[in-house]
């Protein structure tokens, strides 16, 4: 075909990441979901792992929460934060050697 698009997009055609397959092994695999926001009643971060486990039902971890008042940030600081909550919470998780 000469329209320019894949023939996952044509119709009738079935994206590989919307098949059944690849949405059961999405769903069985860990994700990482970390949010760093402002409102009006100051910063937050919150993070966890999630997966759907058997019988379909989610399965999460909390790997972080916090909230405090602060000044706007810059873009810099923001990622900062995430990432010192993802530090913290692997510092505490990792297996000794």
């Amino acid at each position: 075909m000469t329209d320019g698009l894949p023939p996952s997009y044509r119709k009738g055609g079935e994206h590989w990441a919307t098949s059944a397959q690849n949405r059961a092994f999405e769903h069985s695999q860990w994700q990482l979901s970390l949010r760093v926001y402002g409102h009006l009643d100051g910063w937050h971060v919150v993070a966890y792992v999630y997966r759907w486990g058997e019988s379909n039902r989610l399965e999460s971890i909390e790997v972080a929460r916090a909230s405090w008042k602060g000044r706007p940030a810059s873009a810099v600081e923001v990622v900062e934060w995430g990432s010192r909550a993802l530090a913290k919470w692997l510092g505490e998780n990792l297996p000794q050697t």
